[in-house]
């Protein structure tokens, strides 16, 4: 039972620079939002989890990778801190062999942004996920998570700023999860899969040069991995991160944005305690091989309470 407890199935957070004038895809996942046990969902019940960002940038890349130093975003200052009340349910409701459940993250968000053009901060609730319908599949040391998590642009936006709390879309991510516990003992791998599917923002201003019109996010691929080692009851360790890939072009009134696909990679340790009905985890993930994106350090605090 204690296992399963500190394990916690992710399925999508915020809009983590969701809005941003800046091509990269619609980025409403903050990638790394998960460590331990992702692809394991919890026993039935009710759960709650709070997560802590801290997220901060000073360089924002091309797409060979470099640093852009001058034009929009060049000095580049990106910093953001977020918290996010998660509810989870499971249920001892059997399909397709699985048990069902479904969850709601409510954002909150403070996105600070500078460049060559000005300073601009927001705070706000930031867009709602929803996802009625996931499956969790469990055997001695292989678990599987699937889900389809619906951003909803619930959250602010204003066209012509060029950091918004809100993508303005709808966005669809299913989702296939993973961990799988290794033939040594005390040692577990897991990986989070999504892909997303973004609508069209048919109210987009570039706060650079005016332009109005339609703006078609591309759609990605990511995962968040985490490979960990269980001390003892209490304590687990690990190295973890992610990996982020835009699969099409962004497309501005049906021109599309050559060389522009956003891409990026991070790695960090992660810990995590476990006490009781608490578990508290921290990791921190410093991106690398950034292009057309922000490259900097992401700090997850995430705290859970069993009821």
């Amino acid at each position: 039972m204690r296992r399963w407890v500190v394990s916690l199935l992710v399925v999508g957070l915020l809009a983590f620079g969701a809005g941003t004038a800046f091509a990269g895809g619609s980025n409403v996942y903050p990638n790394g939002a998960e460590a331990f046990w992702m692809g394991a969902a919890p026993p039935p019940g009710f759960y709650y989890i709070n997560y802590d960002l801290w997220y901060e940038s000073h360089r924002f890349n091309d797409n060979s990778g470099n640093e852009i130093k001058a034009g929009p975003v060049g000095p580049f200052d990106f910093d953001v801190f977020a918290n996010v009340s998660r509810f989870l349910y499971m249920s001892k409701v059997k399909i397709l062999g699985a048990n069902w459940g479904g969850h709601v993250f409510v954002v909150l968000q403070d996105s600070d942004t500078r460049t060559i053009f000005g300073h601009s901060r927001e705070s706000g609730f930031g867009d709602l996920i929803v996802d009625p319908f996931i499956l969790a599949w469990h055997s001695p040391n292989f678990h599987v998570v699937t889900g389809v998590d619906i951003f909803c642009p619930t959250g602010d936006y204003q066209a012509g700023r060029v950091t918004n709390l809100s993508a303005n879309v709808f966005v669809y991510e299913p989702i296939v999860a993973f961990t799988y516990m290794t033939p040594l003992k005390g040692l577990t791998v897991s990986m989070k899969n999504m892909y997303d599917i973004p609508e069209e923002n048919n109210d987009f201003i570039n706060p650079f040069n005016g332009a109005k019109g339609n703006l078609e996010y591309g759609q990605a691929y990511h995962f968040d991995y985490s490979i960990d080692y269980t001390f003892n009851d209490n304590w687990k360790a690990g190295l973890g991160g992610y990996y982020y890939i835009q699969t099409t072009n962004d497309e501005f009134n049906s021109v599309e944005l050559k060389h522009a696909k956003g891409q990026v990679f991070a790695i960090g340790p992660e810990v995590e305690y476990l006490k009781g009905r608490f578990i508290v985890s921290y990791s921190a993930d410093f991106e690398v091989e950034s292009r057309n994106a922000p490259q900097g350090v992401a700090n997850w605090l995430r705290v859970t309470y069993v009821f």
